[in-house]
């Protein structure tokens, strides 16, 4: 049984020791499955932060990862609006993380001057217009009633196709694809509890794997030389799902841990992303509004006429448009 801290014992929430915890113990998925967080690990002792100390579903699963590490657990009474913000920060993290691992192209340049044409003359896209243009993901999964160990004589892009059927189930799923010294391990996961374990795994075959696994998340095939993440939208059976790929380059080659954010976990990631398109808009807003001024200030300095100013104005009533367009739309949702 878990003990519970009590208040007056209350550690203050560290990022610097809950970020590397959520990466190594207890995934995203599950402190938002479960509304727990990894407080802290310090001499064999495992503190656990939980909005609800009576859930016993959520302090039967904590318990049985703690008990495989022989570490002893306290849990720690948080509020839902602790838990919220840093699973924020933690994704706010992330894309950090992200966005300085891949440095910008010339085409994000040439992209940016074509963006006063396309402010012209595009129509605001409606958000049933966006899920409409999510592909469909189709696999064809004809063994789950066998267990993966079993599998291994398929060929390797089959084999995926059964790795897939089964973490797309209800809930959530995730994979782990371990490089060892001569052989491969995958493990899958649901919701947080192992499901099943591969072990033995030819090199090649386990590279075969991967190979395909990339080949599903559009990435090039080459090997990789530095951590990279990638993520992609499908549809799948009436879900719509994120599926992310984080490959590394372990002592012994390439290495994948691959999740899917469905339900409350992609709804939760989306509206993180919304915020941070939002606040990248603001910026943006402030700095075109800073432009403007100097260019009032020096017209009233100096007599002078600007050829711009006519499709300036044009992009700002356009702008406005979708502006109000995203307004309306948040007041029928």
């Amino acid at each position: 049984m878990l003990t519970t801290i009590k208040t007056t014992q209350k550690k203050a929430l560290d990022q610097d020791h809950i970020f590397p915890l959520i990466d190594s113990i207890l995934p995203f998925e599950v402190c938002l499955h479960y509304q727990v967080l990894p407080l802290d690990l310090q001499h064999q002792e495992f503190l656990v932060g939980v909005v609800d100390p009576k859930d016993r579903t959520a302090l039967n699963y904590v318990e049985r990862i703690i008990t495989s590490m022989n570490c002893r657990c306290k849990t720690q009474v948080i509020s839902s609006d602790e838990q919220r913000s840093i699973l924020s920060a933690y994704l706010y993290h992330v894309q950090q993380l992200k966005a300085l691992s891949e440095p910008q192209t010339n085409d994000a340049v040439s992209n940016s001057n074509l963006l006063s044409q396309s402010i012209a003359t595009e129509t605001p896209t409606t958000l049933l217009q966006l899920i409409q243009q999510i592909p469909e993901l189709k696999i064809n999964a004809q063994y789950l009633d066998q267990s993966l160990e079993c599998l291994e004589n398929l060929p390797p892009t089959e084999f995926v196709q059964e790795l897939l059927g089964r973490v797309f189930q209800e809930g959530i799923g995730r994979l782990y694809f371990e490089a060892h010294a001569d052989q491969g391990r995958i493990l899958w996961s649901q919701d947080g509890v192992l499901q099943s374990v591969v072990e033995a795994i030819e090199p090649r075959y386990f590279q075969a794997i991967l190979q395909a696994l990339k080949q599903l998340m559009e990435m090039p095939l080459t090997p990789i030389k530095d951590k990279t993440r990638v993520e992609i939208e499908r549809q799948y059976q009436g879900s719509h799902l994120l599926l992310r790929l984080q490959m590394t380059m372990g002592s012994y080659g390439e290495e994948a841990n691959f999740q899917v954010l469905r339900g409350a976990a992609l709804k939760f990631y989306q509206q993180q992303q919304l915020s941070k398109l939002s606040c990248d808009a603001l910026k943006l807003a402030e700095k075109l509004q800073k432009r403007l001024n100097q260019i009032r200030d020096r017209m009233v300095e100096t007599p002078l006429s600007s050829d711009h100013l006519p499709l300036l104005n044009q992009m700002l009533k356009t702008i406005i448009q979708q502006a109000q367009s995203l307004l309306d739309q948040q007041e029928q949702s």
